[in-house]
């Protein structure tokens, strides 16, 4: 009686051990679907119309606290004026394998919008790293007047893992800053000014005067495609299943073959 009474538990274990983990693989795969979805949705955006100044929401909650999302990736062309005094170098972001920095800068839209005055964060461009003073910075020229600046929409400024604190901002702190990340309460700090929601990646051209003289433009901007972490999805039900596999097979060898065999 003992007997078919733990061999009943194995078996109940073994069935809501592999209920479980094929429950959990394709949960991970409908994630990669969703996830799939949403890039193409981005990449349909792509050949949407042109985001310009008048469309731009003059919030400045986060994305994720707005009602709507913003339709990233969706192109961008708007007229502004850089706030030259401002420009930020994000530290620790390579391109080709190599160490470097993002440039920020906040573009005051003109004309502004129907909501008022407007700020957007622009992730300009990057530049190599010194290679022999870390502390110095590569000079980055920020043209004067209205510009043109043309790229697609983002959520938010790309950010990257810290390391150790950094120092609080205040508004004494002078132009260019180095930082590991720049959130937005950073900038209000710093700046004085509350930036708009999202985001802009610039794309050549850029930095096009109103008098359509190319300005001197040192930025490199080889952005790599956005990563929608299809694969880690495919990965984690790979993962599950092969869980499930196992169990299923330790259950038959221990509980089925192996005592059939010793009979």
């Amino acid at each position: 009686m003992f007997v078919r009474a733990r061999r009943a538990w194995i078996l109940l274990a073994a069935v809501v051990s592999v209920g479980l983990t094929a429950s959990l693989g394709c949960w991970q795969l409908r994630r990669a679907d969703q996830k799939i979805a949403l890039a193409q949705q981005a990449a349909q955006r792509q050949h949407d119309a042109p985001w310009h100044n008048a469309d731009w929401p003059c919030t400045s909650l986060p994305a994720s606290a707005s009602t709507q999302p913003l339709p990233e990736q969706r192109p961008v062309a708007l007229t502004g004026r850089w706030l030259a005094d401002k420009v930020v170098y994000l530290d620790n972001r390579a391109m080709d394998g190599q160490a470097g920095f993002f440039v920020v800068t906040p573009l005051q839209l003109d004309p502004a919008p129907l909501c008022g005055p407007a700020w957007v964060l622009v992730q300009r461009g990057w530049v190599p790293r010194h290679q022999l003073d870390r502390a110095k910075l590569p000079p980055v020229e920020t043209p004067g007047g209205i510009v043109s600046v043309a790229g697609h929409l983002m959520a938010d400024i790309n950010r990257a893992y810290e390391l150790g604190t950094e120092l609080p901002l205040t508004p004494a702190v002078r132009s260019p800053l180095q930082r590991q990340n720049m959130s937005r309460d950073d900038w209000r700090r710093w700046s004085g000014i509350s930036p708009a929601v999202g985001a802009v990646l610039q794309a050549d051209p850029s930095d096009m005067p109103a008098s359509g003289k190319q300005a001197v433009d040192t930025l490199k901007r080889a952005w790599p495609a956005p990563d929608t972490g299809v694969g880690k999805h495919h990965a984690y039900a790979a993962q599950w299943f092969a869980m499930a596999l196992i169990i299923t097979g330790l259950y038959v060898w221990f509980q089925l073959l192996r005592p059939s065999r010793a009979s």
